[in-house]
C-alpha cells in the first residue's frame, strides 16, 4: 500500500496450519504486523541476555529446560 511506503516500515505476515496431536482436526491461521523498530532492539537485547536473567531466577536448574523450542 502507498501509506507503507511513505512512512517507511516494515510489515510482516505470519501464517501456519495447525493440526491436532491425531491428525483429525487443522486450524488455518495468521496475522499481520507492523515493526516497531524501537521495542524490537528491547527485545533483542532482553533475549541476548536471556542466560543472565535465568541464573538470577527463584528456582533450581532441575525446573529449567535444557533445550528451549520455539
Amino acid at each position: 500500500a502507498l501509506w507503507l511506503d511513505e512512512i517507511n516500515c516494515i510489515v510482516r505476515g505470519h501464517f501456519a496450519l495447525l493440526e491436532s496431536p491425531l491428525g483429525d482436526r487443522s486450524e488455518f491461521c495468521g496475522f499481520v504486523c507492523v515493526v516497531n523498530e524501537e521495542s524490537s532492539k528491547k527485545y533483542d537485547l532482553l533475549v541476548e541476555n536471556a542466560d543472565s536473567f535465568l541464573k538470577k531466577l527463584p528456582w533450581g536448574k532441575a525446573y529449567e529446560r535444557q533445550v528451549h523450542k520455539a
